[in-house]
C-alpha cells in the first residue's frame, strides 16, 4: 500500500492512496470549527437584507461538484435543494428553509 500527500493547505488535506483495488484520491478538512460557528450563527438574529446562508466547508462542495458533475455551481435552485435538505441543515447559518 502506498501514500502520498497530494496537497495541503492548512485546511484541505488531499492524498493519493494506492491500495489492492487500484488509486483513489481522498480530500479530508477538519470542520468541527465550521460546523460550531455555523450553530453559533444561527441563533444570533440577522438584521438587514443581506444575510450569510450557509458555510459550506470545501469537501462537502467538492462532493457535490463530483456528484452533480459540477451543474450545482451553476443552478441555485440544486443549492437550495441541498442546503434545505436535513441532511445538510447544519451548513445553514439561518434558521428555517432558505
Amino acid at each position: 500500500m502506498f501514500r502520498r500527500t497530494l496537497e495541503f493547505d492548512g485546511a484541505i488535506h488531499e492524498e493519493l492512496i494506492e491500495d489492492t483495488d487500484g488509486f483513489v484520491v481522498r480530500t479530508h478538512q477538519e470542520t468541527d470549527q465550521i460546523i460550531a460557528d455555523n450553530s453559533r450563527m444561527r441563533s444570533q438574529p440577522q438584521v438587514g437584507n443581506a444575510r450569510l446562508a450557509a458555510r459550506i466547508p470545501v469537501a462537502v462542495w467538492h462532493k457535490w461538484m463530483q456528484e452533480t458533475n459540477g451543474e450545482i455551481q451553476h443552478n441555485s435552485v440544486m443549492l437550495v435543494a441541498k442546503l434545505n435538505s436535513p441532511e445538510y441543515a447544519y451548513l445553514r447559518t439561518v434558521e428555517g428553509k432558505l
